[in-house]
């Protein structure tokens, strides 16, 4: 009879124990989804702008990220913007080979430690810092949002 009260209780805190373990993945899921489904960029607006600013901050934060911005310009095709990070270091890539009009097309990529979100009149600009085969104090701007666009 002991026994089988003590089977009992563990079989009760085994199922206790399952279901917290489920409660807690469900919600880890979710939230990797939510992050995920907003790592590209087309259109650039309030929403685009968050996320740009979310992933300067989780960089601040030491935690990585993942971004994909796809820049149209006026007279041909796309650029895109590849950038990821492991919260130390941050490789951003600019592809502008889809664009024809472009007197250099190539890809372009930086290795930084440092990333700036900064706000001036009519615009802000993303820009990068310490970073690989540069000076320590060069301040490169990768990416504009200009204001009236928002």
């Amino acid at each position: 009879m002991i026994y089988s009260k003590l089977i009992i209780f563990i079989q009760l805190l085994a199922i206790v124990t399952l279901v917290c373990i489920v409660i807690v993945m469900k919600n880890d899921i979710e939230s990797y989804r939510s992050f995920e489904n907003n790592s590209i960029i087309i259109d650039h607006n309030q929403s685009s702008f968050k996320r740009i600013e979310e992933m300067v901050e989780r960089y601040s934060e030491g935690k990585g990220d993942n971004l994909m911005i796809i820049s149209p310009t006026t007279d041909s095709g796309p650029w895109i913007h590849d950038m990821y990070s492991n919260g130390r270091e941050i490789v951003w890539i600019v592809d502008n080979t889809r664009d024809g009009m472009s007197a250099d097309t190539g890809k372009i990529e930086y290795k930084c430690k440092e990333i700036q979100l900064n706000e001036l009149d009519e615009y802000y600009i993303v820009e990068l810092s310490s970073c690989n085969n540069y000076k320590d104090e060069v301040v490169l701007s990768v990416f504009t949002i200009i204001k009236d666009e928002l």
